[in-house]
């Protein structure tokens, strides 16, 4: 029983929530994670790559779609504007901004502003996603080892990995006989 209201407070943490603390309500920000990486991924058929793509994209939609729940329960309860959530009280610290002032309309700040940079991000990886099932249109296999270049969670490149299969009816034959001593 105490395991499964601690595991529901979690998942309400994980969603946002509003916690009463008397007479303020303070919004709890839900944990949100977009993977922003730099790297590259080697995959051994196209189908792996689309299937990554595909998955790539999903999870970044789950945390959209959470972060859009938390800022509208956020306005909903504190009533704040969706367009002007006018913030104040940042102050620069070296190259970090701090707010102790408002936490409330700070982190509905914050989750607007990652929204307005999410959408684009969302919008390419689909994009990349439409143009890795159109491969076959400029020849490429289904089983063709490929190199995904990923920029700052975005793909950007895809090499295409040659393989040295034979020319179909194409054989080696020896045709010298060699005695080995």
């Amino acid at each position: 029983m105490g395991d499964d209201r601690a595991r529901q407070k979690g998942d309400a943490l994980s969603q946002g929530t509003v916690k009463n603390t008397g007479t303020l309500k303070t919004f709890v920000i839900p944990e949100v994670s977009f993977n922003q990486s730099t790297s590259i991924l080697r995959f051994h058929s196209v189908p792996d790559l689309r299937r990554y793509l595909k998955r790539v994209l999903d999870e970044n939609l789950r945390e959209m779609d959470k972060m859009s729940d938390a800022m509208a329960l956020a306005m909903r309860d504190n009533r704040y504007d969706a367009e002007h959530p006018s913030i104040r009280g940042w102050v620069k610290r070296g190259n970090l901004f701090v707010n102790k002032e408002d936490p409330d309309r700070a982190t509905l700040d914050l989750l607007f502003h990652l929204s307005r940079e999410i959408k684009p991000r969302i919008a390419q990886i689909s994009e990349s996603l439409k143009a890795v099932e159109r491969l076959d249109a400029i020849g490429i296999d289904e089983d063709a080892d490929t190199i995904l270049y990923i920029r700052l969670g975005i793909p950007e490149r895809i090499i295409v990995v040659k393989t040295d299969s034979p020319v179909p009816g194409e054989r080696f034959e020896l045709k010298e006989s060699y005695i080995t001593v």
